[in-house]
């Protein structure tokens, strides 16, 4: 079979994959949208957003596990809106139609009963975080799709998205190893009256990772199981498919060791 849907190299993509489940997201990154030069500049800032999620809460390893986790998501939802202020603004003046992605009316439900829940919360200051953050990941969602519409941009960000998740499943499998399998210590207890979240996980043996939590860090992983498997299946050149292989048993084998109930749940329901 041969693919006729753009220019991509048949030395790295597999034909018969793009002919077939691939094709509808072959065809859409083919497209050209936004410049150039502005489109790598706004990629580049968006895989700065993704580093800082992983990175920002290990500047205050004081604080506790959830502190940490909710000033995380905020700065990632501050930088996606200044990003996306920018952007926009520039799309604006350019006369340029924002990219729609054909969920639009599901997404605006599920955006409109997270509006809805500030209303009748009990915990409004955490009602207003998570509403926040929901919405620079719809910001974040729609900025990739208009910059990921070219060929070489959407190659670029994919393995930059692979290494992310392989780095996070190194230190989580680090962690399990050397950490989690160590004999619990008399110490271990002072845990409990300075953090008591981080004494949880250690008691239960669950890794964190780069994330902070095992359910976060599950939900973070699950976006790259499949991701990662219908990958090594889409390039034909042998070696990435050994790098991809291996991408994939590290986050496998990561998500595993949060032993998340619910990051198990919401993968079998997602791929069902």
């Amino acid at each position: 079979m041969e693919w006729s849907g753009g220019d991509f190299d048949p030395e790295w993509f597999d034909a018969d994959v793009v002919n077939g489940q691939s094709r509808s997201f072959m065809m859409m990154t083919n497209e050209k949208r936004s410049s150039g030069l502005g489109g790598w500049i706004v990629l580049f800032c968006l895989a700065a957003v993704v580093l800082a999620r992983l990175c920002v809460w290990k500047l205050f390893p004081d604080s506790q596990t959830f502190v940490k986790e909710d000033f995380s998501n905020l700065i990632v939802a501050f930088l996606s809106a200044l990003v996306a202020l920018v952007f926009y603004a520039v799309k604006w003046f350019r006369g340029e139609r924002p990219a729609a992605s054909g969920f639009e009316v599901p997404l605006l439900l599920m955006f409109g009963a997270a509006a809805a829940s500030l209303i009748y919360t009990e915990d409004f200051p955490s009602t207003v975080r998570a509403f926040l953050v929901l919405a620079s990941y719809l910001v974040f969602f729609y900025m990739l799709i208009d910059v990921l519409r070219d060929r070489r941009r959407a190659e670029v960000f994919l393995f930059f998205l692979l290494g992310c998740a392989l780095l996070t499943a190194y230190f989580g499998v680090q962690e399990f190893v050397f950490l989690c399998q160590r004999p619990q210590m008399p110490a271990d207890k002072l845990l409990l009256d300075t953090n008591d979240s981080l004494y949880y996980v250690l008691m239960k043996r669950r890794v964190t990772s780069l994330i902070g939590w095992p359910n976060s860090l599950a939900g973070f992983l699950m976006l790259f199981l499949p991701f990662s498997l219908l990958s090594i299946f889409a390039f034909r050149k042998i070696w990435v498919k050994v790098v991809l292989t291996f991408v994939f048993l590290a986050v496998l084998a990561c998500f595993v060791f949060t032993f998340s109930f619910l990051g198990w749940l919401s993968f079998i329901v997602a791929t069902l």
